[in-house]
């Protein structure tokens, strides 16, 4: 009798555990969503927002914006514009955003937040075609990993993007196991929806290709490679052309976006090359999720070559992305959402085959539950610890609205200050100084003679101090603080340090909640320096 039952009781108790994965997220996802409001404060948010209201302006389903292209949260957002202004309030979308924006903005980042919660129940089905235990750990690791937390509170589109690569990657679990093309077909919807997101969302055709052609060969039937692509290249072209045809019909549009968006040169994203790039995405990974889950996301992969488990082969696609989008010059962390997937499922694979494999010696039964505990006790503590830091930034107030009567109290105004953005006066955006100032001699002086102040803003000239390529705008931000006098200075919490050590990330995670708890400030360190002769 208690052998029947502990399969029932595991079914209860996982399912259990992937609800409150659910919920715990959720309720992470939601919690700072307001950060900033009315104000948008994060740089990139404007597409989806403007491209919403663009559409309603003009009655049309089709958006005007092609720059990652956002289409398909454009589209949502628009939906949902319409719902809360014609159907709750029964205006148009344009005359209820002009009179209350940050409304919209907050619904837009409410869609983000739904598309991150429903990624840790994705994860729970992709790790649930292991075991029932992978799955309800997957769904954990999800919930709690702290760059999913973050990006699930800005309208962007990388979590969006996260959530389509992981049906790709869910489809094609389904097709490795049994090869049809209603598989075949869901992944190649899930590439189109990518694609719709963010150009770089192509690349999970790569991993299509790649299942296809295993799989024909390990059936031995090559020629299903030659059917099965054609169905798919096409799969991908149709569905793209339902989700959003203005793709097609503009192709202008298309090739201009993505040419600005192909820059080479940004500052401080940009000169790594092909290795540094992936080294840069690889520790980006390890010091989030720590030296003990980083070495189960290893074990994960050894173990599922060593098993010969093929359908772990779609999990793959974070690490092919990983490889491609490390060729783009540029580098940012945001970038590197779709490449976490697949390092967190393989944790998930390792961690609990390592378990099972353990148990069946005997002699290492005894310490191997309490060894466990203390490793899992570890990973949470960094993993929810550093969320809840997340979190706690989010809902703390920022600089950038806290110092504005500050700014207004000394004069510092948009034609009073050279302002290099991030600030008050331009609270989402930089406004890089060597655009507004030359050198006269050894010093730094505006070219608009009438200015007063120099306005800096850490969010921007941080990344001056990356490489040694910045030493001129270095010298720069040296000259204007040694030559000119501070008159206004507003202090953060810094972003803290994380090394990849649990017990050190947990620490650090937990004094800056506590900084944030005593009411201490997040954004950016701003100085304001009056202009001398």
């Amino acid at each position: 009798m208690t052998s029947r039952s502990t399969p029932r009781t595991w079914l209860r108790g996982s399912t259990i555990v992937v609800l409150a994965a659910v919920l715990v997220g959720g309720i992470l996802r939601i919690l700072g969503t307001r950060w900033g409001l009315p104000y948008g404060l994060h740089p990139d948010e404007w597409t989806i927002v403007q491209g919403a209201v663009d559409m309603a302006a003009r009655n049309s389903f089709e958006p005007s914006l092609f720059l990652r292209p956002d289409h398909v949260e454009i589209k949502l957002s628009y939906l949902a514009y319409t719902l809360y202004s014609v159907g709750l309030h029964g205006m148009p979308v344009p005359v209820a955003y002009a009179s209350d924006p940050g409304t919209f903005l907050l619904i837009s980042r409410l869609i983000t937040a739904i598309l991150g919660t429903a990624m840790i129940a994705v994860a729970a089905a992709i790790g649930r075609r292991f075991s029932r235990s992978v799955g309800a750990i997957a769904a954990v690791l999800f919930a709690l990993f702290p760059p999913f937390v973050q990006h699930s509170h800005y309208a962007t589109p990388d979590i969006p993007l996260a959530l389509a690569s992981m049906v790709v990657m869910l489809a094609l679990m389904y097709y490795v196991s049994r090869p049809g093309l209603v598989s075949l077909l869901v992944a190649s919807a899930g590439v189109s929806i990518s694609i719709a997101i963010k150009y770089p969302g192509a690349i999970s055709a790569v991993m299509i290709a790649i299942v296809v052609v295993v799989v024909a060969l390990r059936d031995r039937r090559p020629l299903r490679i030659l059917g099965h692509g054609a169905a798919a290249i096409a799969g991908v072209v149709v569905f793209l052309f339902v989700i959003s045809p203005v793709l097609f019909t503009n192709i202008t549009g298309v090739v201009t976006a993505i040419q600005k968006e192909a820059r080479t040169e940004h500052s401080g994203a940009d000169g790594l090359g092909w290795g540094g790039n992936m080294l840069f995405y690889a520790e980006s990974y390890v010091v989030v999720a720590g030296v003990l889950l980083t070495l189960a996301s290893i074990l994960g992969v050894v173990l599922a070559i060593r098993m010969r488990r093929l359908i772990a082969l779609p999990l793959a696609l974070g690490f092919v992305t990983w490889i491609i989008l490390s060729v783009v010059a540029l580098h940012w962390e945001r970038w590197a959402i779709p490449m976490f997937l697949s390092p967190l499922l393989f944790a998930a694979i390792g961690g609990w085959y390592v378990y099972r494999f353990v148990g069946q010696r005997w002699d290492a039964r005894r310490w191997r539950t309490p060894v466990a505990a203390a490793v899992a006790v570890l990973v949470l503590l960094n993993l929810g610890t550093g969320s809840i830091a997340v979190v706690a930034r989010l809902l703390a107030p920022d600089s950038r609205i806290e110092s504005a009567q500050a700014y207004a109290d000394f004069g510092v105004t948009r034609t009073t200050a050279v302002d290099e953005g991030f600030s008050p006066l331009v609270p989402n955006g930089p406004m890089f100084l060597d655009d507004f100032v030359r050198w006269e001699g050894d010093r730094v002086v505006p070219i608009d003679d009438e200015r007063e102040f120099f306005a800096l803003s850490s969010c921007v000239h941080d990344r001056f101090w990356t490489a040694e390529k910045y030493a001129d705008e270095r010298a720069m931000y040296d000259a204007i603080r040694a030559d000119y006098p501070l008159v206004l200075q507003v202090d953060v919490v810094p972003p803290r340090e994380r090394t990849g050590i649990e017990p050190w990330n947990i620490v650090s995670a937990i004094s800056e909640t506590a900084a944030f708890a005593r009411g201490e400030l997040g954004g950016c360190t701003l100085e304001v320096y009056r202009i001398t002769d």
